[in-house]
């Protein structure tokens, strides 16, 4: 889904794709769930994979949840191409107020034309109700 219009500035812009995961009821440990991704604001619907716009080279910043955990601790992984990515932080980790919380070690690029995923792997068994994770990926987004 590539979405060239929204490219109409000069330089790099922010970006942050939310990367909503919904987990089954009573989900067993180690259940991976997959995220849709809203990366194009609220006019364009949720998908999973995103196609970078062939316009576009998007660098990978920063991932963080909001108040930990939702419900379980899971394990994200983030999807580049169809191959994982070397860094697989627990939710836990990844609150946006602690102040040691887990950074990535680098910026990663991703080309025009990739696709960009994201999975979590629950770590212990899911609540008997299911529930809904959010992970907020920042992106700094250029011109190819």
């Amino acid at each position: 889904m590539a979405n060239t219009s929204l490219v109409a500035q000069v330089g790099p812009q922010p970006n942050v794709a939310i990367v909503s995961y919904t987990v089954a009821n009573s989900a067993a440990q180690g259940a991976v769930c997959t995220g849709t991704i809203s990366a194009f604001g609220p006019l364009v619907g949720s998908t999973n994979p995103i196609v970078i716009p062939s316009t576009d080279v998007w660098v990978l910043t920063d991932m963080w949840v909001v108040g930990g955990p939702a419900f379980v601790d899971a394990q994200v992984m983030t999807i580049l191409n169809g191959i994982p990515q070397n860094f697989y932080p627990p939710l836990s980790s990844m609150n946006i107020n602690l102040n040691t919380r887990w950074r990535l070690p680098t910026y990663v690029p991703i080309y025009a034309n990739y696709t960009f995923a994201s999975t979590i792997t629950l770590l212990a068994a899911g609540p008997s109700t299911g529930g809904t994770q959010l992970v907020y990926y920042h992106f700094l987004r250029g011109p190819a």
